[in-house]
C-alpha cells in the first residue's frame, strides 16, 4: 500500500443525477414499488447462468476459482477495516428521518409507517436507532422460545400508549412458522389496528414477502420504505473514501475501478463496480464484503505513469471474473433450502429453534448447517446462525431456483 504525504478524507454524499438536477444522495429512501436493483450485464448473466448449470450436474462441490495471486498479496483484516468504509449508519438514519418528516411531526396520515430492510447482516436496526435518537418508546419482539411455548408477550405498551408515538423494530421476530408461534402476530396486528398514535415498524424483506403472501399484511400496513439500492456510481462515491484517505484502485492490467476524487486521469475503466452492484442488488453490506474480498496490494508498475494527487491510497483488485464467491456448487437439497429460507425469514435462528420448526431431525440439521458453513453460505453469530453477507447472492439464487417467493430487494 502506498500513500501520499497529505492524507485527506472525501465524504461520500452524492452522485450525479442523469436528469441534470440536484445531485442524488447516495443514502436515501424510496417506496418499495420504486426499488429497482442495478441490472446485470448480458455477458455476466450468461456466464453466471452457464456456471450454475454446470454445477447442477455435478455430484460434489467444485473447487472455487482462486482469487489469490502471488503478484497480488492480500491485506491483513485490520488493514481492510481502515481501507473499506462501513455503511455510515448516522447518515442512513438521517436519510430515514428525511423520508419521514410528517411522521416525526405527528401529522402523518396514515400514522403507521413501515421500513423494510434487506438481508443479511444489513440488519442496521435503523428504526430502533431512529427511535433512540428521538427518545421514542420501543416495543421489542419476544424471544423465540416464548413464541414456541405459546406464552403471550406483554402488549400492554400498545394499549397504554395508544395515542403516543411508538417504534416496533424487527417484525420478523414476532412469529415463527409453528402452530404455537403465530398467535402472537395475530394479537400484534389486532393491537396495531386500534392504535391512534404514530407507529413506526421495521421488517426484514423476506419476512415481508412471506407475510404479504400468507397473511395479506399489506392490507393492514401501508407501502413500506426501503433504502435505495447503490449502483456503480454510488458505490464509487462511497468506497472511494476510506476511513483515513481517498482511494485509487486499478486491476492488474491497469483498468480503473476508482479514480480518486473524480480526477480526470487517463485509462480504461473496469466493469467491476457495475458487476458488484448487480451481484449485491445494491445492498451495501453485501457489496462491501465482496469488495473487501477483491482488494489486494498493487503489484509493481500498475500505477506507473499515473499522476495522482497527494493523500491518495493506491489499491489493486482481483478482476471480477476471477473473484471467488461463496457457492454451494450443486443443486440445494430440501433440508438446505428449508434452513436457508428460515434464516432469511427471521434474520437468524439458533440451532435449537431450527430443530423445533423444521421437519427433520437434529442430526440431519447439524450435518446441513456444517455443510452450509463449509460453503461459506451461513455463519454463526453468538448463539444464532445467519446467512453470510458474501454468500447471500448465491443463497438467493438457490431459493429462487427452488421455487420459493423471493423478496423484492
Amino acid at each position: 500500500m502506498e500513500t501520499g504525504s497529505r492524507p485527506g478524507k472525501r465524504p461520500a454524499s452524492a452522485v450525479t443525477n442523469p436528469a441534470g438536477d440536484e445531485p442524488r444522495p447516495v443514502w436515501r429512501f424510496e417506496r418499495l414499488t420504486e426499488f429497482r436493483p442495478p441490472p446485470a450485464s448480458v455477458t455476466e448473466l450468461a456466464r453466471t447462468g452457464l456456471r450454475g448449470l454446470v454445477h447442477r450436474f455435478q455430484d460434489r462441490t467444485p473447487s472455487s476459482p482462486e482469487s489469490g495471486d502471488p503478484e497480488l498479496p492480500e491485506f491483513a483484516s485490520d488493514e481492510l477495516e481502515k481501507l473499506v468504509p462501513a455503511p455510515p449508519l448516522d447518515r442512513i438514519v438521517d436519510a430515514l428521518s428525511a423520508a419521514l418528516p410528517e411522521w416525526l411531526e405527528g401529522s402523518a396520515s396514515p400514522k403507521l409507517c413501515v421500513v423494510v430492510e434487506p438481508p443479511p447482516g444489513s440488519r442496521f436496526e435503523l428504526v430502533a436507532m431512529l427511535a433512540r435518537a428521538r427518545r421514542l418508546p420501543i416495543l421489542e419482539p419476544p424471544v423465540p422460545n416464548a413464541l414456541l411455548n405459546g406464552a403471550e408477550p406483554v402488549l400492554g405498551a400498545l394499549e397504554r400508549r395508544v395515542d403516543e408515538p411508538l417504534a416496533i423494530p424487527r417484525l420478523e421476530r414476532w412469529f415463527l412458522r409453528h402452530p404455537h408461534a403465530l398467535g402472537t402476530l395475530r394479537d400484534l396486528f389486532g393491537a396495531l389496528a386500534l392504535r391512534r398514535g404514530p407507529t413506526l415498524v421495521s421488517c426484514g424483506s423476506w419476512a415481508w414477502t412471506w407475510l404479504r403472501a400468507a397473511l395479506q399484511v399489506d392490507a393492514l400496513l401501508p407501502e413500506p420504505l426501503v433504502l435505495a439500492p447503490l449502483d456503480a456510481e454510488a458505490l464509487a462515491s462511497w468506497l472511494g473514501s476510506s476511513a483515513e484517505t481517498r482511494v485509487a484502485c486499478r486491476e492488474p492490467d491497469g483498468k480503473w475501478l476508482l479514480r480518486p476524487g473524480g480526477e480526470d486521469v487517463p485509462g480504461e475503466s473496469s466493469d467491476f463496480l457495475r458487476h458488484l452492484a448487480a451481484e449485491a442488488r445494491g445492498n451495501p453490506v453485501v457489496a462491501r464484503t465482496l469488495w473487501t474480498a477483491a482488494l489486494r496490494r498493487p503489484p509493481a508498475g500498475v500505477f506507473d505513469g499515473v499522476d495522482l494527487a497527494d493523500g491518495v491510497t493506491r489499491l489493486a483488485a482481483v478482476p471480477w471474473a476471477r473473484l471467488a464467491r461463496p457457492a454451494l456448487g450443486r443443486r440445494a437439497r430440501f433440508d438446505e433450502v428449508a434452513v436457508l429460507h428460515s434464516l432469511l425469514l427471521h434474520g437468524g435462528l439458533s440451532t435449537d429453534v431450527l430443530d423445533r420448526v423444521l421437519p427433520f431431525g437434529r442430526a440431519a440439521l447439524s450435518r446441513c448447517l456444517a455443510g452450509l458453513s463449509a460453503a461459506r453460505l451461513v455463519e454463526a453469530h453468538a448463539d444464532e446462525w445467519r446467512v453470510s453477507a458474501p454468500g447471500y447472492p448465491a443463497v438467493r439464487r438457490e431459493l429462487v431456483s427452488a421455487g420459493l417467493p423471493a423478496d423484492d430487494l
